[in-house]
């Protein structure tokens, strides 16, 4: 399966259009219909996967894990307004997002259950899977 047919599957699997993948990874209108006959550029490929939430490795074949994302560093992760499920563009400011990450590490220490019963559903998942 080529980096076209894997992004394709991933895009219907998460109901994106080819053309809202490019708008969204900014990268030139039809530039993924190109990657059937053209070798992807690794800046742009890596921006398609950061939108499709998987990894390089996945698009490019390396793995069959699409849920396998490149591990970063939080200082490198750069959070968008789209990320908190608002339509402005843009990257949000290393000061916004250090007190972003502020609140929820202290939510975390206040309300413990709450990361519990998220590892829990999990678990529920996966037994479902079993």
């Amino acid at each position: 399966m080529t980096a076209f047919d894997r992004i394709k599957k991933l895009a219907k699997e998460q109901h994106l259009t080819l053309a809202k993948i490019n708008e969204k990874a900014g990268i030139g209108t039809n530039s993924i219909y190109r990657w059937k006959t053209q070798v992807p550029t690794s800046e742009n490929l890596q921006k398609v996967a950061k939108v499709l939430h998987t990894s390089t490795d996945y698009l490019l074949g390396n793995t069959n894990d699409p849920s396998q994302v490149s591990q970063k560093s939080d200082e490198d992760e750069d959070l968008t307004w789209q990320d908190f499920g608002m339509a402005y563009g843009g990257r949000i400011p290393d000061d916004l997002r250090k007190l972003y990450t502020a609140m929820a590490e202290q939510y975390v220490k206040d309300h413990p259950e709450a990361l519990k019963e998220s590892f829990e559903e999990e678990d529920d998942d996966l037994d479902d899977l079993l």
